[in-house]
C-alpha cells in the first residue's frame, strides 16, 4: 500500500507540477522525431537505479502524447544492454494502464556489474536506464570543483558525469559518454551522487564547452580508496584546467617545397662539366680546343682560338666534322679517324669518363632537383612552438634524406604566441641556412663520379686522365700525345692543355654564411581524440629555395 501511495503521488507530481522542482536530465527525452509521445522514468525518477545483488526492484515508464496527457494501452519495449552480471527482467515489455504507466520488475544478479535498460516505444524517442549492482555496498559522494586555468571565462556549460570500469588516463574526457550524467553553468555548484557501488572501478570526470561547443576545461578524478566504504558519505574537489593543444615530444613533418631552382643553379655553378656531356666525344673536342688555344695565343680562360699556327691548322685538318648539333664527329674532313675519336680510342676509361659526363648532362636536364622535400622537426613548448630543419630530400634524384651537415643546420625558429588554444598557427617568413646546393653537388657527385674513383675536381681529372693514357704505354703520356696530335708539338704544349682543361671544370662551392632557404605559412593542428595531445599537422607553406643563397 505504502508503495502504490508513492506511485500516485510521483504521478500527480510529475502531471501536475512538470516545471517546478529538480528532475533528472535523465529522466526524459523529447527528442522525439518518430511520433507524438514522449518516455519518462517515473520510477526511478532519476533514470538511474542503485541495487544491492540479489534484489528486485521496480522500473516504471511514463507514456505522454504531444499535450502531456497519458497515453493507455501502448507498449513499451525493454532491453538490457551490456554486461548485467546475472540481472534480468521480469518481462521484456509492458503495456500501459489507464494512468499512462508501463512497469517491470529488474532482478539484480549476484555480481557487481554497469549497465543500461533501453526502454523504446514505437512512437516515442528512446530511453536509458543506467544500472549499478553492488555485492559489497554503497556510498555518497559529493562533488565541488576547483579550476585551475585561464579560460574560465569562456566556460558556456560543464558537463559531468561517472565512467564505469575505466581509468582517467585511459578515457578522454571530451569524447566519453558520462553516465549519471549533469550539466552545469558554473565551477561553483555542487554535484551530488548517491549510492554509488563500492566494488565497480569507476572516475569522475567533467569538461567545460564554449559557447560553440568547443573544449575548453577538462578534469578527471578516481575517487580515493578511503572513501570506497559501504555507508561512506565523502566531499570531494575535482580538479579542472585547461584544454590546450601540445606536442607529446617533437614531431617530424615533411614540407613539399616549391620550384626550387637547384637544378638550373648546378647547370650555372658546372657548365663547362655539363657541356662536355652533350656531344659523344665531348671531353676530346675540349682537350682540343684547350691546344689550339695555347698554340694559337687566344683566350686560355675560355680555350678560344687566337692567331693560327702551322701546327695549329695542321691539329683543326684533322679535327672531326662539325654536325648540325656543333658536334665534332668521327671522320675527319679526309675521311679518316678524327683526333677527337682517337682520343678516345686511347683507353677505356676515357670513354667511361664520357660516357658517364653524357648520363650527369641528361640527367640535368631532367630537372631531377626542382622537386624538394623539406623534412622539419617541430615541438611546443608553453607559450611557444619551435620548428627546425633536419634534413632534405629531392624525391626525383632519390628518396633518401640528407641530413644537414652540423655546421649547416639553422637554428630552430621559434613561433611566439602558441597559446594552445588557436587550432591554426600563422608562421611568419623564416630564413634558414641549409647549404641546399652542396647537397644537390653531392648527390651528382655520388651518382655519376663517385663509382668511378672520380672528384668533382677539374684539375685531379686531369691527372686522372693522364694515368689512363699512361697505363699499358711504353712513352710518356705526353709523348702518347705528341704521336696522336702532332710531331710538331712538345711536352710542354699537351702539358698546358691539360692545365687549361682543368682550369675550366673549377667551380666555387656556394657560400654558406647566407640563408638559401624561406618558409612562411601556418600549421593545422587536430586533436581527433580531444586529449590536448596533437596527432596530426597539417602545413598550409610556401617555400623558396636559392641555392646560392641570396634570399
Amino acid at each position: 500500500m505504502h508503495r502504490l501511495l508513492t506511485r500516485v503521488f510521483l504521478l500527480l507530481l510529475l502531471l501536475g507540477c512538470k516545471n517546478e522542482g529538480y528532475v533528472s536530465q535523465n529522466n526524459t527525452n523529447n527528442t522525439n522525431n518518430t511520433g507524438n509521445y514522449v518516455l519518462s522514468f517515473f520510477e526511478p525518477l532519476s533514470g538511474e537505479l542503485n541495487l544491492l545483488s540479489a534484489s528486485d526492484e521496480p522500473l516504471w515508464i511514463l507514456v505522454s502524447d504531444a499535450d502531456g496527457s497519458p497515453v493507455p494501452g501502448a507498449q513499451v519495449d525493454f532491453l538490457i544492454v551490456g554486461q548485467a552480471g546475472g540481472s534480468s527482467l521480469s518481462s521484456s515489455f509492458a503495456l500501459t494502464d489507464e494512468n499512462g504507466l508501463a512497469g517491470i520488475d529488474v532482478h539484480s544478479g549476484t555480481s557487481a556489474s554497469h549497465f543500461s535498460i533501453a526502454v523504446t516505444q514505437s512512437r516515442a524517442a528512446p530511453l536509458s536506464l543506467d544500472v549499478t549492482v553492488t555485492e559489497s555496498g554503497m556510498a555518497d559522494f559529493s562533488l565541488d570543483f576547483s579550476y585551475t586555468g585561464s579560460r574560465l571565462g569562456e566556460l558556456h556549460s560543464m558537463e559531468v558525469g561517472i565512467l564505469f570500469e575505466t581509468t582517467c588516463d585511459a578515457t578522454s574526457m571530451f569524447l566519453a559518454s558520462f553516465s549519471r550524467r549533469r550539466t552545469l553553468t558554473s565551477v561553483n555548484e555542487l554535484v551530488q551522487y548517491a549510492d554509488l557501488p563500492v566494488d565497480i572501478p569507476f572516475v569522475f570526470g567533467a569538461k567545460i564547452l564554449g559557447e560553440t561547443g568547443d573544449p575548453v576545461g577538462y578534469g578527471c578524478m578516481a575517487p580515493p580508496p578511503e572513501s570506497l566504504v559501504p555507508g561512506g558519505n565523502a566531499s570531494l574537489t575535482l580538479s579542472l584546467s585547461d584544454y590546450l593543444l601540445t606536442l607529446d615530444g617533437t614531431q617530424t613533418m615533411s614540407l613539399p617545397g616549391a620550384e626550387s631552382g637547384v637544378s638550373d643553379w648546378l647547370t650555372n655553378t658546372l657548365p663547362d662539366w655539363h657541356n662536355l656531356g652533350r656531344c659523344t666525344y665531348g671531353v676530346g673536342t675540349k682537350l682540343l680546343d684547350c691546344l689550339v688555344s695555347w698554340l694559337e695565343g687566344g683566350d686560355a680562360a675560355a680555350c678560344q682560338r687566337g692567331t693560327p699556327t702551322l701546327v695549329s691548322e695542321e691539329i683543326i685538318d684533322l679535327r672531326g666534322i662539325i654536325d648540325g648539333s656543333s658536334c665534332r664527329g668521327s671522320l675527319n674532313s679526309h675521311g679518316g679517324t678524327s683526333l677527337e675519336a682517337a682520343f678516345h680510342n686511347l683507353s677505356p676509361d676515357i670513354q667511361a669518363l664520357q660516357h658517364t659526363l653524357t648520363n650527369m648532362r641528361q640527367f640535368l636536364e631532367l630537372a631531377p632537383f626542382e622537386q624538394i622535400t623539406v623534412d622539419t622537426l617541430i615541438s611546443s613548448l608553453p607559450g611557444e612552438m619551435t620548428i627546425s630543419i633536419s634534413s632534405i630530400t629531392f624525391p626525383v634524384a632519390g628518396s633518401e634524406p640528407h641530413a644537414l651537415a652540423e655546421d649547416l643546420a639553422p637554428d630552430a625558429f621559434s613561433v611566439t604566441g602558441f597559446d594552445g588554444i588557436l587550432e591554426n598557427l600563422i608562421i611568419p617568413d623564416s630564413f634558414y641556412r641549409t647549404g641546399v646546393g652542396r647537397i644537390a653537388l653531392n648527390i651528382l657527385w655520388a651518382r655519376f663520379l663517385a663509382p668511378y674513383s672520380l672528384p668533382l675536381d677539374g684539375p685531379q681529372i686531369m691527372e686522372s686522365m693522364k694515368g689512363y693514357i699512361q697505363e699499358g704505354s711504353t712513352t710518356t703520356w705526353q709523348e702518347e700525345l705528341i704521336s696522336l696530335f702532332n710531331s710538331g708539338l712538345n711536352p710542354l704544349d699537351v702539358e698546358r692543355a691539360f692545365t687549361l682543361f682543368g682550369n675550366l671544370l673549377l667551380f666555387t662551392l656556394p657560400a654558406t654564411t647566407h640563408d638559401d632557404l624561406l618558409m612562411g605559412g601556418s600549421l593545422l593542428f587536430s586533436d581527433e581524440n580531444r586529449d590536448g595531445i596533437i596527432d596530426n599537422v597539417v602545413p598550409t607553406i610556401t617555400i623558396t629555395v636559392d641555392p646560392g643563397g641570396n634570399l
